[in-house]
């Protein structure tokens, strides 16, 4: 599934709004990178910016497992 900018809002929406978010990436070896700007490209797509921070939990890796969220 690829997320749009509504489906991130309702999602995000039930969150604290002041907890730190990251992007996982790289399920065989987990990376997590924090979100360092958002651009609306010319050709109507949304683009995140990231930068690595470090691996990414094994807690929270198990939890993408144990709900069936592919990264």
């Amino acid at each position: 599934m690829s997320y749009t900018v509504e489906d991130l809002i309702g999602v995000l929406e039930e969150m604290d709004p002041w907890a730190p978010v990251t992007v996982a990436v790289q399920p065989s070896w987990p990376f997590e990178h924090s979100i360092t700007g958002v651009i609306n490209a010319q050709n109507g797509t949304v683009y995140l910016a990231s930068r690595q921070e470090g691996y990414l939990p094994p807690e929270a890796k198990e939890a993408f497992e144990e709900n069936g969220i592919h990264f």
